[in-house]
């Protein structure tokens, strides 16, 4: 009875916000505060009281039925992980069939070069050649066979070993508490849009979401059990995650000062330390440098940039220049900048946090043939998508703040 009291009371004091921030943050408000000319479009205007109609209408129902809400959703030993599982598998497979092959980015391009010519393209013959070639040799063998869909269907089974592998991660793991939390962890895994739709291009995003996740999971395999045989292993989905994406590199000196750090708590000799470091070295290193030597042989330096860039393939790099505005950039939370222009523009593109935002949870930046929403009345949705997706994600950033 008296952990009803207690959540009766925290649902009443949540109704009772729903209901005043419904009221405030009404159209004149946004108008008076947020548009520099006065004037905000229609389908602002319906997005802005679609959402105080709602959460007027939850706030009064939270203290309503305040004493009688229960967040019993997921019940222990029911079949919910089995469910969110077969609805994320479905969503995937869904989204294949309907999403067309290519992103903004050429990735296949590649894949044609390497079948047509059965060799690997330099960093400046092809527009995306620059990356490491691991995703298009595996691709390869689809393309000598089907056309870009049919080579998509591997992105597909990627992001299905992903999503499986994920599942096992999250089921499983000490670190979510509770049956519940599992569930909704599992479920945002499930549905993110972003997550499932850029999981599901030709791309080698698509290989390295796969191998990020492993890195994870082994890296806690590792630090749980540091044998020598968990080193290795985590070495070489290192490596294998530098072969298919340069951004790994970022990961190399984390888990190596991880690999140094599990020594020094495990009280290891001098010589195992040496020995541990040169396991994790030379695998990362043989496996992961193929790009960076072959850049250093044919143009001089591992990382190809403009001033390499003779035949002007990554000419969009300077007009994504000037975004940054100093603190300014970092600041800039406001998500009602968002909601009147849902898509990347001027007016948003300034922000570091809102980029995030949007992308986090809609198609921020046009990628894929799902266009219908941008098109009116349909420009409702992602506008109240970023409205209720305030919530949650201020849930997250607590939850993350209570693991720091």
């Amino acid at each position: 009875m008296k952990n009803i009291y207690k959540s009766g009371k925290i649902f009443l004091i949540l109704g009772l916000l729903s209901v005043v921030t419904g009221i405030l943050f009404n159209e004149w408000l946004v108008v008076h505060l947020f548009s520099s000319d006065g004037i905000i479009d229609s389908s602002v205007r319906i997005a802005i009281r679609v959402f105080n109609l709602l959460m007027i209408l939850v706030g009064l129902l939270l203290v309503t039925f305040r004493n009688k809400i229960h967040f019993d959703i997921f019940h222990e030993g029911d079949n919910s992980f089995r469910i969110i599982l077969i609805a994320g598998i479905s969503l995937r497979i869904l989204v294949h069939i309907f999403l067309q092959p290519n992103n903004n980015d050429p990735h296949f391009e590649v894949i044609e070069f390497i079948s047509q010519h059965g060799t690997l393209p330099m960093s400046d013959q092809l527009l995306m050649a620059f990356h490491p070639p691991l995703y298009y040799l595996l691709a390869t063998p689809f393309a000598m066979v089907g056309t870009a869909k049919f080579v998509q269907l591997l992105s597909l089974l990627l992001s299905l070993c992903n999503f499986y592998l994920l599942y096992g991660l999250i089921t499983k793991t000490t670190l979510l508490k509770t049956y519940r939390v599992k569930c909704h962890v599992l479920l945002l895994t499930a549905i993110l849009p972003q997550f499932v739709i850029f999981s599901s291009f030709i791309s080698n995003d698509s290989l390295s979401f796969l191998l990020g996740t492993l890195i994870f999971a082994q890296t806690f395999r590792y630090i749980e059990t540091p044998t020598r045989g968990h080193l290795v292993l985590l070495s070489i989905v290192l490596g294998l995650g530098l072969l298919a994406k340069g951004s790994f590199i970022s990961n190399a000196p984390i888990l190596f000062m991880l690999v140094v750090a599990v020594g020094v708590y495990r009280k290891r000799t001098l010589r195992q330390h040496v020995a541990a470091m040169a396991v994790f070295c030379v695998i990362v290193g043989g496996l992961g440098s193929y790009k960076f030597i072959e850049n250093t042989i044919s143009i001089g330096q591992p990382i190809l940039d403009a001033v390499n860039d003779e035949k002007g393939l990554h000419s969009y790099v300077a007009r994504q220049g000037g975004t940054y505005q100093g603190l300014k950039s970092i600041v800039d939370i406001n998500v009602v900048k968002l909601v009147r222009h849902p898509y990347l523009g001027e007016q948003t593109k300034h922000s570091v946090p809102l980029l995030l935002y949007g992308t986090f949870w809609y198609s921020y930046i046009r990628e894929s043939n799902f266009n219908a929403t941008r098109d009116y009345p349909l420009t409702v949705l992602p506008r109240a998508m970023y409205l209720v997706g305030l919530l949650p994600t201020i849930l997250i950033l607590l939850g993350a703040g209570t693991c720091i």
